[in-house]
């Protein structure tokens, strides 16, 4: 038979720890156990040992860790050992270190009940467990009393006199903290935190003016270039927007002429002393915009030194698509006709 020499030491890492002032994020959450085991003759055990651990509670029917396995009535855990050396029936072990073969981590939670005790049962080959007895009692140390003050503080006693200046930094505000900006220290801030791009590409706010001058420019650091505006008030011109004069513009009101063509009429025939019309008249929409004649003898060329003298007494537009030529013959030279042909000048408007 196999028995424990003496009762196991606990020592709460958890709360020494939290003596030293360690973040709880950063306590190991095992605590060391050792103790003694001989054979039924009293000798020290020697080699591996097999131990399965329970926390339990008073009565010792409720477990609230066991090292492996599911039953959680204080009987002997149901899932595999852990092999733990021993020397001169002496070992050491840290419960809750998953750094072990079938070992579970410790749950803080654990440690809100009270009067728990550890549970351990032992074999030599693995196959038998024994329980001893009696369990241990996990009791706490003076520095646990004093966790348990700070367990008690309340958030509303916790004032800015309590804490110390400068030693929240930067990795101890959460990402989402709504902070007021009367609380940054605006020499801290720089635009490389706003988009990623160095404040020297930004353009300062301009601070500059020019009082009865032209502003010609900003430059980077808020200022202003400033010119004096020899034009006057009204008196801009074309020329100073692109090097033309401003006859070279068109005016608000003004005409697009497109499609412009020259037609000509039907000749209007005449014999000497007599009155006719020729008329030429604009296709489609096309109105006229000058208009002209021509005129030669009919059926011939010109005779000798003589050309067909015409008079014409009007040459005008008599609507806006057509074109009139009044005229009458006043040659002699023969009774040879002349014919007169209007012409216009037509366009889209």
């Amino acid at each position: 038979m196999m028995v424990m020499n003496g009762r196991g030491v606990l020592v709460f890492l958890l709360v020494l720890f939290m003596g030293l002032n360690v973040h709880a994020q950063d306590i190991p959450k095992f605590m060391n156990y050792q103790g003694n085991v001989t054979d039924a003759s009293g000798v020290p055990i020697n080699g591996e040992g097999f131990f399965k651990f329970a926390i339990v509670n008073d009565a010792g029917d409720t477990a609230y860790w066991v090292n492996a396995g599911t039953k959680m009535d204080g009987t002997e855990p149901d899932g595999d050992a852990v092999t733990i050396p021993v020397t001169d029936g002496r070992f050491v072990v840290k419960l809750g270190d998953t750094n072990l073969a079938n070992m579970v981590e410790l749950d803080f939670s654990i440690f809100e009940n009270t009067n728990i005790y550890l549970r351990v049962w032992f074999s030599v080959e693995g196959t038998i467990f024994e329980q001893f007895t009696p369990d241990t009692q996990i009791l706490a140390t003076g520095f646990a009393f004093k966790a348990q003050v700070a367990n008690e503080v309340s958030s509303s006693s916790i004032t800015s006199t309590s804490i110390q200046d400068d030693s929240i930094t930067d990795a101890d505000i959460s990402s989402s903290a709504a902070i007021s900006a009367s609380k940054i220290d605006s020499t801290g801030l720089d635009a490389d935190t706003l988009d990623g791009n160095d404040s020297s590409v930004f353009q300062n706010r301009v601070t500059g003016t020019c009082t009865g001058q032209v502003m010609v420019g900003i430059d980077s650091d808020g200022s202003v270039s400033c010119e004096s505006d020899d034009v006057g008030a009204g008196g801009g011109d074309a020329d100073t927007l692109d090097g033309k004069d401003s006859t070279a513009f068109a005016t608000s009101s003004h005409t697009h002429v497109s499609g412009i063509e020259i037609v000509s009429g039907s000749g209007s025939r005449q014999v000497f002393g007599a009155v006719n019309t020729a008329t030429v008249v604009c296709p489609g929409d096309k109105i006229v915009l000058s208009g002209g004649w021509t005129s030669m003898w009919e059926g011939r060329p010109s005779p000798p030194s003589a050309s067909p003298d015409i008079s014409v007494s009007k040459s005008f537009p008599s609507s806006a698509s057509s074109w009139n030529v009044v005229f009458w013959n006043n040659s002699d030279v023969s009774d040879d006709p002349v014919i007169v042909t209007a012409w216009a000048i037509c366009a889209n408007i």
